[in-house]
Order: C-alpha cells, then sequence, then structure tokens
C-alpha cells in the first residue's frame, strides 16, 4: 500500500494477492488485528507501527508489541458464510486469537468494538479475539418452542423468527466444530420437544441428537420430551 495512510483496527487480511506495503513517510499502524498468508511472498513490506494485539503468519511486519503474536498460524477457516452481510474466516477453536485481548483493554475489548464484522457482540469469552471475527463458543436458549436453527454454522443460534430454542442451540452446536456450551435462560423453566419424527440421528425431529462435545447447562428446567430422549452421539 502506498500514497496514503492506514489504521488497521480489529481487522483480518489474509489470502491477498500480494503483501502489505510501506513505503516513505506513510502512517501504518496495526491494531488487534490478523495479517496472514497471502497469496504469494510476505505478509509485509517496510515498517509498520504495531499497537499490539496482532497475529501474523510471518515475522515480516515487525510485531514486537505487548500481546503481538509473529509467526503463528491463525488458524482460520475458509471464506464462508458465517452470518452478517459478508463472508468471513472464522477461527478454529484452538486459533491463537481467541480471547487474546484482554477484557477493557483500550479501543479495542472496551466497548469501542461491541460487535465483530457480522454483528456478534465482542467478548465471548474471557477477552476479545484477534481480528475481524469474534468466536462463538456458547450459545443461550431464550424460548421454550421447538424449532430448528434457521441457519447451522453461522455462529447465530436463532429460527426464523430469531427464538433461540434448545433444538435450534444443538442445530449450531453440532454444526460448529470443538467444545460449545448451551445455557438455558432462567426464565426459561420448561422446554417441550414437540416435532414429531421416528427419532432419527440428525436432530431433525422428535428426539434431540448431540453429534459434538457440547455441555448443557439448564438451570432446573425441566424438559417435556413427550417419549423422547436426547441422545449424545458425541
Amino acid at each position: 500500500m502506498t500514497g496514503a495512510s492506514l489504521d488497521l483496527r480489529a481487522s483480518t487480511v489474509t489470502g491477498n494477492e500480494g503483501n502489505i506495503v510501506r513505503a516513505g513517510a506513510l502512517s501504518m499502524q496495526l491494531t488487534g488485528s490478523i495479517i496472514a498468508n497471502p497469496a504469494s511472498g510476505q505478509n509485509c513490506a517496510g515498517t509498520m507501527t504495531s499497537s499490539g494485539f496482532n497475529v501474523a503468519s510471518d515475522a515480516t511486519c515487525g510485531l514486537v508489541a505487548t500481546g503481538d503474536q509473529p509467526n503463528t498460524d491463525p488458524q482460520l477457516g475458509a471464506l464462508a458464510a458465517n452470518g452478517g452481510p459478508t463472508e468471513t474466516q472464522r477461527p478454529a477453536p484452538t486459533s491463537p486469537a481467541i480471547d487474546a485481548i484482554p477484557a477493557g483493554t483500550g479501543t479495542l475489548c472496551d466497548g469501542t468494538f461491541a460487535v465483530d464484522q457480522r454483528g456478534v457482540a465482542r467478548p465471548n469469552g474471557t477477552g476479545c479475539d484477534v481480528g475481524a471475527v469474534e468466536y462463538l463458543s456458547s450459545v443461550t436458549v431464550d424460548d421454550g418452542g421447538d424449532t430448528h436453527d434457521a441457519a447451522p454454522g453461522d455462529d447465530v443460534c436463532a429460527d426464523g423468527n430469531g427464538a433461540c430454542t434448545l433444538r435450534a442451540a444443538i442445530d449450531e452446536a453440532n454444526a460448529v466444530a470443538g467444545p460449545q456450551t448451551i445455557t438455558v435462560e432462567p426464565s426459561i423453566t420448561a422446554i417441550t420437544l414437540a416435532l414429531p419424527g421416528n427419532n432419527e440421528n440428525a436432530n431433525a425431529s422428535g428426539d434431540l441428537d448431540v453429534t459434538d462435545e457440547t455441555t448443557i447447562e439448564g438451570n432446573g428446567v425441566t424438559i417435556d420430551a413427550n417419549g423422547s430422549v436426547l441422545h449424545d452421539r458425541a
């Protein structure tokens, strides 16, 4: 990049045709961002200024500030529809970007960037994630009905009306690799499984089927299974 100034915050730059170039007296600052895996060459050319908490797949950006992680694979998924208006690259459950920015860190995890690129609230965990996408490892059931998630795997538990039922939460947990936590809001005291079915193994109807590592915190809720059961198939 030449002929301009750049202040890159809470952003993800990956898979570009070339590197980020700083020339002359231009100002270029990196903060809380992921710079990784260009199609060819190195991540950066020229001297960058880091304000900390960046992850880069090589050492060419000169990242030496607090929380910087040079020469580190950010472990990003493929560009995909993960919710929100644009496609994004979601960090894997083991990504070093997750919770890497301590809560309260100025301009990064203090409410300045209250949501990620998709509109998902930050932080979702003990700290904020580096880059444009906040990894979501937990969902909250806020409806006692029995409906499916509208878009499993997008990190958002919501049926067609925006409600998060237990079945919808399990749909979402099954679709995302890695440990997930489902919490039932205290206001939900009863859940009734009403979708008729032949107790298949895909969480489609009848019983509930958990296919990945999932913790369900029920807060004393009663589940009326209508003769069905919850199957843990993880």
